[in-house]
């Protein structure tokens, strides 16, 4: 969404070792909203999304676009609709990779990430507590 964050990628990419799998980072240069998103916005910023994806394509020779940030998720059925390649709506794709995970039944490496000492699960289960009564209001 805007070159504020890009510092943000370039490191991911970095720690991920995935640069050659990239070919451009850009941005439309609009400050992010994380309470609207993009909600009455659309008719500038998805064209400008769609800009700047075909360059990604074009220029860059991206054959994927992957959406930087849950915060264009709205974006992601115009932009598939219009481009020639796919889009990845990041959002959806962490979700199924989580239930991927825990469906084979994997969990993180108790070598390089062991139990706590002090575990707080009365705070995890406060937080799904309040979660789901917020829900269910």
């Amino acid at each position: 969404m805007w070159p504020h964050w890009q510092h943000l990628y370039r490191k991911t990419i970095g720690e991920l070792g995935v640069e050659k799998h990239c070919a451009s980072v850009r941005w439309i240069d609009a400050t992010p909203d994380n309470q609207a998103l993009m909600a009455g916005k659309e008719s500038d910023i998805f064209p400008a999304l769609e800009a700047i994806a075909r360059r990604c394509i074009e220029e860059d020779g991206a054959d994927v676009i992957l959406l930087g940030s849950t915060t264009m998720h709205q974006s992601h059925a115009y932009l598939a609709e219009r481009l020639s390649v796919p889009v990845v709506n990041p959002g959806p794709l962490t979700y199924k990779l989580a239930e991927t995970v825990l469906g084979l039944g994997l969990t993180h490496s108790r070598a390089a990430y062991p139990t706590t000492l002090a575990p707080r699960r009365d705070v995890i289960h406060a937080m799904l507590d309040a979660a789901e009564a917020h829900d269910q209001s």
